[in-house]
């Protein structure tokens, strides 16, 4: 019976034996393993000194107590300067806030320079507002503000804030900058009143400036139609006219042969008569002797 009883007691002891390897196992692994994820950037150190930078998502091994992994959201990050008022070129003060999109593109630069997230956005915030303060400056008032079509310029100065953000030592972070864009604008309350006033009288002066443009291009076109009628009227009477002494020749032939046979004019005239009066089924009860019904009778006489 002893020995019966003793084998599910080793039977027990094996599995005990085994889960416990593979629980070993399981730790050594999640101990001298990392994993990268899709949208993250990752530095090994061995004894705090970079040794290998990884961009690539995936299955990666380390020594635990001599390598560490500092692992960065490597997805476009956002951030923004700080609101204080600036100056512009003809020395007028504004509010402008920018913003800046980013996102960490050298890892082990980064992780010398600026080695956290927080950090970068804290320096990235003094540096757009460093260049975006220069490059207001560069720029009038009238710039920013004016009813004009081809104004304001807020792609341009946009444009040369990034450029210069991109000059300046965030160049050297591992930072790639992708765009610096104007988040809000505003004039300080003193001069808004002033500000609006102007704009008024800008947009006026175009209003007036259109209306005038169109009252001349109607005058235009008003003239030219007048005097295209006038050509046009002046081409038909010339017309009229040249039919109308066609038409006078023409019957001054036809009267001098009238003139010369007269029986052949009458009896033309009762013909076209006859013609227009029996042009329909019609009835009439008149004498063979009334004209042009005497044509009926006999045949005229027309001298050769």
């Amino acid at each position: 019976m002893s020995n019966d009883a003793s084998v599910p007691t080793k039977e027990k002891h094996y599995i005990t034996l085994i889960t416990g390897i593979v629980i070993a196992l399981i730790f050594l692994f999640y101990m001298f393993s990392f994993t990268v994820q899709y949208g993250e950037v990752a530095v090994l150190t061995r004894f705090g000194k970079p040794v290998k930078s990884i961009t690539e998502p995936g299955l990666n091994f380390k020594i635990p107590l001599v390598h560490k992994v500092h692992k960065y959201d490597a997805r476009p990050q956002v951030s923004e300067d700080r609101i204080e008022q600036t100056y512009t070129r003809d020395k007028k003060t504004i509010i402008i806030e920018a913003y800046i999109i980013w996102r960490v593109d050298d890892p082990l630069e980064f992780l010398k320079t600026m080695g956290s997230l927080e950090e970068a956005r804290s320096n990235l915030s003094e540096i757009v507002w460093t260049k975006k303060t220069a490059v207001i400056g560069q720029h009038d008032l009238t710039e920013l503000i004016s009813t004009s079509v081809k104004e304001p310029v807020y792609d341009q100065i946009e444009s040369e804030i990034l450029n210069e953000v991109r000059k300046s030592e965030i160049s050297n972070w591992g930072i790639d900058v992708a765009y610096v864009g104007i988040k809000r604008f505003a004039l300080p309350e003193k001069i808004t009143p002033k500000v609006f006033a102007r704009m008024k009288a800008e947009r006026k002066q175009i209003e007036d400036d259109l209306l005038s443009k169109g009252e001349s291009e109607a005058a235009r076109i008003m003239a030219k139609a007048e005097s295209d009628k006038e050509l046009i009227i002046a081409q038909a009477e010339a017309t009229a006219k040249k039919i109308s002494s066609e038409g006078v020749s023409e019957a001054a032939g036809y009267y001098e042969k009238f003139k010369e046979k007269p029986e052949l004019a009458i009896f033309l005239k009762k013909i076209e008569v006859l013609k227009k009066t029996l042009k329909e089924n019609t009835t009439i009860i008149l004498d063979t002797n009334t004209q042009p019904l005497d044509l009926l009778n006999n045949k005229p006489e027309i001298s050769q």
